[in-house]
């Protein structure tokens, strides 16, 4: 993500970051118990951002929620978590998840807002890169990079490569996706990733 920053996924989560929440208050947050200055400054910029997304309609917010289910177990996974797979302060990370959890009950937000409270550092970060490689991929391309550039997509996509994969054998039956599966996950084969390492090699003398 810090590589490659102009993608359009990382775009999205750049918004969701800067959230302005000077003038938002939430009761919610306000009386969160055990709680210091910046566990309510998270709190209230996941509220604002699920406000925000309680405005839309349709298909416009369950994409907008696929990107929020991902960025809120990464904020509370770098704040809470230090590379670990427990938390620092379980007991505000599951009211924030139940908060999540209570507002799209309420307002009717699409499910796919509610992130993964039974995750792990781990599964949360797998499941948001290759989310974030279906896309970018439109925009993943050699032609007009420089060498550099050029480089860090194969990386990138060499990466994601064993996320994609498993991922596909368990929700993927050739292009039609599983019913136990979310349609955040894409089975058509232009999104292999074996083939798009060898498309940027051939489109740029790697």
């Amino acid at each position: 993500e810090k590589r490659l920053p102009n993608l359009p996924a990382y775009k999205k989560y750049k918004e969701l970051d800067n959230v302005d929440i000077k003038d938002y208050n939430h009761e919610k947050c306000d009386k969160l118990a055990k709680s210091d200055d910046g566990d309510k400054i998270l709190c209230k910029q996941i509220l604002k951002n699920l406000s925000i997304l309680n405005k839309k309609q349709g298909n416009e917010q369950k994409h907008g929620c696929f990107y929020f289910q991902n960025w809120l177990p990464e904020k509370i996974n770098e704040k809470y978590y230090n590379g670990k797979n427990q938390s620092s302060k379980d007991y505000i990370t599951n009211k924030l998840f139940d908060f999540v959890a209570e507002d799209i009950s309420t307002n009717g937000i699409n499910r796919a807002c509610s992130g993964n409270s039974f995750g792990i550092p781990k599964t949360w970060k797998e499941g948001k890169d290759l989310y974030d490689y279906f896309e970018n991929f439109e925009h993943i391309e050699c032609n007009d990079s420089d060498r550099d550039e050029c480089q860090k997509y194969v990386k990138y996509v060499t990466y994601i490569d064993p996320i994609y994969y498993k991922k596909t054998d368990f929700c993927c039956d050739e292009e039609e996706l599983e019913p136990h599966c979310n349609s955040s996950t894409k089975c058509e084969y232009k999104y292999n990733t074996k083939e798009l390492v060898d498309k940027l090699k051939n489109n740029f003398k790697y």
